[in-house]
């Protein structure tokens, strides 16, 4: 007997360029592990019994092959009890994910060709348990083995961190010693529970990705055994090399993609490691359960989800922990997780958030609309920060869209006068950028560097000016909270935004951020770098270096408030940005009701969208 056959260069085939089967396809998210959503739970519980099922399959292949070495006169009907399971474990190793097809027919064309040939296979059962049941004896003993180990330490941290979450909860914030000390346990708790998240769901993975070729390649050797030591099955192998050639190049290209998707996976893995050491439990990570696009859509939806506390409603104003999740304007909460829907919708239309300090709780926020209110209680003050700005986005977000959808009603024959004296211009250009530039000789040239090229052709359309493409850049970098920029040539226009444009433009604009230009501060030319472009724009617009400001005084703030709320009445975009750009609070609340509508407690926002000015919510 000579020893187990290798596969050589000339044996393997190359691949079509991009033809290899995704192990990685079905894979869970590590971010779900830090989150720790029930949906996530569930997934884990559906992979340990996948892995279950895998592990009973290896278990019966590897019982019957070396029934097969035992039982050389039984050889006959133990092999072909062998080839039966092998043909059957077909469903647990493959998913019938892309590229399982090659798999598949490999599997078939092999198990009959070894139906024909098995009467030649006798003095092959040693290399049976070489190549097969010592190998699969290893992948169960270590790896599968090894993943309940992982198991059981995901499954302990988790109850270590509700357990410490459920005493911080229980803990009054005038107990400052205690609380400190709870929270101290809580984030190591939390920590526990991240890194076992993390280094559980990695090994499912693996685990997952490596079934679909390590038996693979393990019965691709196999066959090639056969045909080196059996010249009787030469013939039977003629038919079935050609198959068994694609096959194996095909496992090779599995292979190397999932070397190049682990180390992905790896690399993944350790920044969230890193990020959770350095403290990033609570707040948004690069995986963030806070998303947002950056379109300049009105309707960019707003996704949060995590678990709360609630305080109820009943005689005993109990809490009870909830998920939530943060969806197109609308808070859903479970009481489990579990249930395919949710038990209460929220509609954040008309709602406002704010802090509850008057509570013995700690980091308590409360929801209030016209209609009703709860309370909830964050982990943590930073987490609580994050679903108060979370609930007023998707608020704005509400709103703007509702605004919008009587812009968009608008006739243009019907349009205010800066839009009208724009008309004959729309007619004979067709083009924003014409529009804008008939309406001001200062649209003509770049807002922030003077630069009078043909290259004025991009828009900041929060901001309301007509930039050049340099400075467009800088403009980017400062973020679309900042600075959303357009260009006139390119993008589609609505007649909402371009009217927005002719109400503001850089004359108007340069007059409120450009008010008090200290006389060593020079603006930039278009002569000069980068790097000095960014500078300006960012004390121009992000430190509002330059505006006339009033002071810090609380009367004079307050003051501003008031007057910002009585502007968003009315159909001055002009006064509205040039308040904000003096300091004006977005979410300052009226303290008295308006003639014209607006209620205690309303918003500028929700005071534009109730007097119908809809260039103000833009």
């Amino acid at each position: 007997m000579q020893g187990v056959t290798k596969l050589t260069a000339s044996q393997l085939v190359t691949p079509q360029p991009g033809e290899y089967a995704d192990v990685f396809q079905k894979k869970i998210p590590l971010e779900d592990g830090k989150e720790d959503s029930p949906m996530f739970r569930k997934r884990v519980r559906d992979a340990e019994q996948d892995i279950e099922d895998l592990s009973r399959t290896l278990k019966r292949l590897v019982n019957n092959t070396r029934k097969c070495q035992q039982a050389a006169s039984n050889f006959e009907e133990c092999f072909r009890t062998f080839i039966d399971d092998l043909s059957a474990s077909r469903k647990t190793l493959l998913s019938n994910s892309a590229g399982d097809e090659v798999l598949e027919k490999g599997f078939s064309k092999f198990t009959g060709t070894l139906k024909e040939i098995s009467n030649f296979r006798v003095v092959l059962y040693q290399q049976m348990e070489a190549l097969l049941a010592d190998p699969i004896s290893e992948f169960i003993a270590q790896d599968i083995k090894g993943l309940k180990d992982h198991s059981k330490r995901y499954e302990r941290a988790i109850s270590q961190y509700d357990t410490a979450l459920l005493k911080l909860g229980q803990v009054k914030k005038k107990n400052s010693l205690k609380v400190a000390e709870v929270e101290q346990e809580l984030a190591e708790a939390k920590k526990n529970q991240v890194y076992s998240s993390l280094e559980y769901v990695y090994k499912i993975n693996e685990l997952n990705a490596r079934k679909k070729f390590e038996f693979g390649e393990r019965l691709a050797v196999f066959m090639y055994s056969q045909q080196a030591f059996f010249h009787q099955g030469s013939e039977l192998f003629r038919d079935t090399e050609p198959q068994l050639r694609k096959y194996s190049a095909f496992l090779q290209s599995t292979r190397k993609n999932y070397e190049n998707e682990k180390l992905k996976l790896l690399q993944q893995k350790e920044e969230l490691e890193y990020y959770a050491k350095n403290g990033g439990l609570q707040s948004s990570s690069p995986s963030s359960s806070i998303s947002s696009s950056t379109s300049s859509s009105p309707t960019v939806p707003l996704i949060k989800k995590g678990w709360l506390i609630k305080k109820s409603e009943d005689v005993l104003n109990s809490w009870h922990r909830r998920y939530f999740v943060l969806k197109d304007g609308q808070l859903h909460y479970y009481k489990t997780g579990e249930e395919a829907r949710p038990d209460f919708t929220f509609n954040l239309l008309l709602s406002t958030v704010k802090t509850r300090e008057d509570l013995d709780r700690r980091c308590c926020f409360e929801i209030v609309s016209p209609n009703m209110s709860f309370i909830l209680q964050a982990e943590s003050q930073e987490q609580m920060h994050e679903w108060i700005i979370a609930l007023q986005a998707a608020t704005s977000n509400a709103l703007n869209a509702q605004s919008l959808g009587r812009v968009k009603s608008l006739n243009l024959s019907s349009g205010s006068s800066v839009l009208k004296a724009g008309l004959s211009s729309i007619a004979a250009t067709k083009t924003p950028l014409s529009i804008l530039r008939n309406a001001s000789a200062a649209n003509c040239i770049c807002a922030d560097c003077d630069s009078k090229d043909n290259d004025i052709q991009w828009v900041s359309i929060n901001l309301g000016v007509i930039l050049c493409i340099d400075c467009s850049g800088a403009h980017r970098s400062l973020g679309v909270h900042i600075s959303k920029v357009r260009s006139l040539s390119l993008d589609k226009w609505e007649p909402s935004t371009l009217e927005l444009l002719l109400q503001l433009g850089n004359e108007r604009v340069n007059r409120i951020f450009e008010a008090e230009v200290p006389s060593y501060y020079t603006k930039p030319t278009p002569q000069d770098n980068w790097e000095t472009r960014l500078r300006w724009i960012r004390d121009k617009y992000v430190k509002r270096a330059f505006v006339n400001k009033l002071s810090n005084g609380a009367d004079d703030m307050t003051k501003l408030n008031e007057n910002f709320l009585i502007a968003c009445e009315q159909d001055d975009v002009t006064h509205v940005l040039h308040m904000l750009a003096q300091g004006a609070f977005v979410n300052f609340q009226s303290t008295t009701a308006s003639p014209r509508g607006a209620v205690i407690g309303s918003t500028p926002l929700q005071v534009a969208v109730l007097n119908d000015q809809p260039l103000v919510v833009e």
